[in-house]
């Protein structure tokens, strides 16, 4: 059984508009888990596959080591994106950093990953998005959390307006 966790922070408005809508298309249960004071929703819906939904209370990029405490193979962050030209985005890309740990994690390190993972979203992502005017893209590793399992971040970007934009949250949620 391959148990997935997606993490989203309620700092976060696109985290939680990516959560809200999982939890609305899908056949989420809230179990009985309780995490850091937030329910913790399931969805046994694929073969060999348990998901699990997590909201925490800090930013994502400063969850060190939140894989030591969450039961998962393979942790997905569902977050916000900036970027200075605040361009209407959709976003994937592992974690780490290459340099100085300004945004979380440890410095000069690089944490593992999913190829398959990443390849997937992103195709999924362009599909989900056709006859919209986003960008979608894969980043190059840029912050933390440091974890030691594969991880990615899907993202939505780049303003208020695109993070609280319902269909968007659905968009990544597909």
């Amino acid at each position: 059984m391959l148990h997935i966790a997606i993490i989203s922070s309620s700092k976060d408005p696109a985290g939680v508009n990516i959560r809200n809508n999982l939890t609305e298309l899908f056949d989420f249960k809230k179990t009985n888990e309780n995490f850091e004071g937030n329910d913790v929703f399931e969805f046994n819906g694929i073969k060999n596959k348990t998901i699990k939904l997590y909201l925490i209370n800090e930013d994502l990029i400063f969850a060190e080591n939140i894989d030591k405490k969450i039961h998962a193979d393979i942790l997905i962050f569902a977050s916000k994106h900036r970027s200075k030209e605040n361009t209407p985005s959709f976003t994937v890309h592992p974690i780490g950093n290459w340099g100085k740990a300004d945004f979380g994690g440890k410095e000069k390190s690089l944490c593992p990953s999913s190829a398959i993972l990443l390849k997937n979203m992103f195709v999924e992502l362009n599909n989900a998005a056709k006859g919209t005017d986003y960008e979608i893209t894969i980043e190059a590793t840029h912050h933390g959390p440091y974890v030691e399992k594969p991880a990615v971040f899907v993202e939505i970007g780049s303003t208020e307006k695109e993070w609280n934009d319902k269909e968007n949250g659905e968009i990544i949620a597909n």
